[in-house]
């Protein structure tokens, strides 16, 4: 649609280019009253096109919403959604707790500071700390490097909330939840809690989440916490 507007815009602008390059080529040796007939002759007949522009111009912008000019919404990141359903399958035998604030991640298999590791430091973790590690493993494959080097080590949910605040080129805020069109793979972000969506079912939504004990055990994905309080969720989708 904005392609069509642009085309629009740019034939009047060559329109507008046609008519005043005709202006200066009216002969300036032209003298008395033949000329000033014919210089009123020439901005009677301007006038009558402006008008018919301005129409024209009137009838192009109607029905013409700062929504068509906006930044056209992503698409679902069904790759990253993929990613989050391995990692929530990969810590359904952890228990809630604050314990991985902080610890780097890493993708080496024996590697005490990864979370699929038989040798992790911690069976602990927590919803943010689920987010992170999702964001890494995500950068680590197909999405950017930037992922990787932002969640190198799990952030808790404030500086997730200003992560994804500040960086536009990663993170897409499709709205709020409950008036917004949430896809697969978006993140959940409120005060105090964050989780990835996964589906809804009639009204209900169910998500990857790491928020409490029976959320964790639930290796697929089970009913979010944004249930409740759902126009407190902001919705953003990952890029790139």
């Amino acid at each position: 649609m904005r392609t069509i507007y642009i085309i629009k815009i740019v034939s009047i602008i060559l329109i507008l280019s046609t008519i005043f390059s005709f202006v200066p080529n009216v002969s300036l040796a032209t003298n008395g009253k033949e000329g000033i007939n014919l210089f009123a002759d020439i901005i009677d007949k301007l006038i009558v096109i402006i008008k018919d522009l301005a129409l024209k111009f009137s009838e192009m912008f109607a029905n013409l919403s700062i929504k068509d000019l906006s930044i056209q919404e992503p698409e679902a990141n069904t790759a990253f959604a993929d990613i989050a359903k391995d990692c929530k399958a990969k810590i359904s035998g952890f228990n809630y707790g604050d314990g991985w604030v902080g610890v780097p991640f890493s993708e080496e298999s024996n590697s005490a500071n990864n979370p699929a590791s038989s040798n992790r430091q911690s069976s602990i973790i927590d919803c943010s700390g689920y987010v992170s590690w999702a964001l890494y493993k995500y950068g680590c494959g197909k999405g950017s490097d930037l992922y990787k080097t932002i969640f190198s080590e799990q952030r808790g949910t404030k500086q997730i909330q200003l992560i994804v605040e500040m960086n536009p080129t990663l993170f897409y805020k499709v709205g709020t939840l409950g008036s917004c069109n949430v896809q697969r793979g978006d993140i959940l972000l409120k005060s105090g809690h964050v989780e990835i969506f996964n589906k809804k079912s009639g009204n209900t939504y169910y998500c990857y989440n790491a928020g409490e004990n029976k959320d964790i055990h639930d290796g697929t994905g089970s009913k979010g916490d944004c249930n409740e309080y759902t126009s407190s969720y902001t919705v953003y989708r990952v890029i790139k």
